[in-house]
């Protein structure tokens, strides 16, 4: 025989107060439910952009975005001052990710630093080396790919 709803919200109330669970709610055939992933968004798990860290991505987004428009500007494309230039900005945004990932707390996110600077150098290496491709803003692009794979490994701690 169904509970009426009166009765429901009397048990539901019963049924928290005993348990000091406000997360275990009755259903009408008598059995609880969990109801904690109702929870609002304060009291989930934290965000996958975390601003003490993040801001020096866009650091490093505003030194590659700069050294893709010395490429464009013709600077860039000079055969000795462009590959200088380019590897000055590479180093630079490498120690902008060694930096991140020392103030990172997850083991796991400064782990895969090495593969962050495998894609960083491989970038570089293409514009660097192969000629023409100067007018690509590929800096840029493996930056963003870059804070891409931190986002996606950092959902993946948090699964």
């Amino acid at each position: 025989m169904p509970l009426a709803s009166e009765e429901l919200s009397n048990k539901a109330r019963l049924i928290k107060a005993r348990s000091g669970n406000a997360d275990i709610m009755p259903l009408k055939d008598g059995l609880l439910r969990d109801t904690s992933h109702n929870k609002p968004d304060k009291e989930r798990p934290s965000s996958l952009i975390h601003p003490l860290t993040d801001w020096l991505y866009i650091v490093a987004l505003f030194l590659a975005l700069f050294k893709d428009l010395l490429d464009l500007s013709g600077l860039g494309s000079l055969p000795a001052i462009g590959t200088v230039v380019t590897f000055i900005i590479s180093i630079s945004i490498g120690f902008i990710l060694l930096a991140t990932g020392a103030l990172s707390k997850s083991h796991q996110l400064y782990k895969n630093f090495m593969f962050r600077i495998f894609l960083l150098g491989v970038g570089t290496l293409v514009e660097a080396f192969l000629f023409g491709l100067n007018l690509i803003p590929i800096q840029t692009i493996t930056l963003i790919l870059i804070y891409i794979n931190v986002i996606f490994e950092r959902k993946n701690i948090h699964a």
